[in-house]
């Protein structure tokens, strides 16, 4: 079983933006608990048997220029599910204004809220991408700490975290364990690491 959780958004350290355009979506505050032993995924489409699954966390991870290849690339070895620390109108509103949930080239798995537990994948066949390390807390091994895409007017054409991020996953989609690799070390991990794995 895996557990996601978020951090609310006046704990995340960013530069402020003061705008009459933005809308602040992140519902929950500090002083809210919730109590919560199993949340239902929103099923979008149906798991694909077999296939491994990537939480991948939308508030500054996949808002980024390369999208859609990197999904695409993706969806050929791993489950796609979305997550965000924000309510699920909002998680829906945010994927459907993207594009995400009805592209052809690849299928939403599911969507998940603040309130997310997943109980249909284990630690060995998950992945989590997400801005945050601290929201890995229950997983750690199985998060992977990526940079996040702001200021995107300025960052468009420096940005290719995805490209290299869809080439990790493509290398590490037939190991058994996803648990046991060092995710801090993505980068320079390759295709060579994969085969030595098998062969041990």
């Amino acid at each position: 079983m895996m557990t996601i959780i978020g951090t609310t958004e006046d704990d995340i350290i960013v530069d402020q933006v003061t705008s009459q355009d933005t809308v602040d979506d992140f519902e929950l505050g500090k002083d809210e608990v919730v109590d919560v032993k199993d949340k239902e995924i929103k099923p979008v489409n149906p798991c694909c048997k077999g296939k491994k699954l990537r939480v991948l966390d939308i508030d500054y991870t996949l808002f980024d220029h390369h999208l859609h290849e990197f999904l695409t690339a993706a969806y050929a070895e791993y489950d796609i599910i979305l997550w965000s620390a924000t309510s699920m109108k909002c998680v829906e509103l945010k994927m459907g204004e993207l594009g995400v949930l009805n592209n052809p080239n690849y299928k939403i798995t599911g969507l998940l809220d603040h309130l997310a537990m997943i109980t249909s994948y284990i630690a060995q066949n998950t992945i989590m991408f997400n801005d945050l390390r601290r929201n890995f807390v229950m997983n750690p091994q199985n998060g992977l700490k990526i940079r996040p895409f702001r200021k995107a007017h300025v960052n468009r054409d420096k940005d290719d975290e995805l490209i290299m991020l869809t080439q990790y996953l493509l290398a590490i989609a037939e190991l058994d364990d996803l648990s046991s690799l060092d995710h801090s070390r993505w980068e320079t991990f390759t295709e060579d690491n994969v085969k030595r794995r098998r062969h041990t």
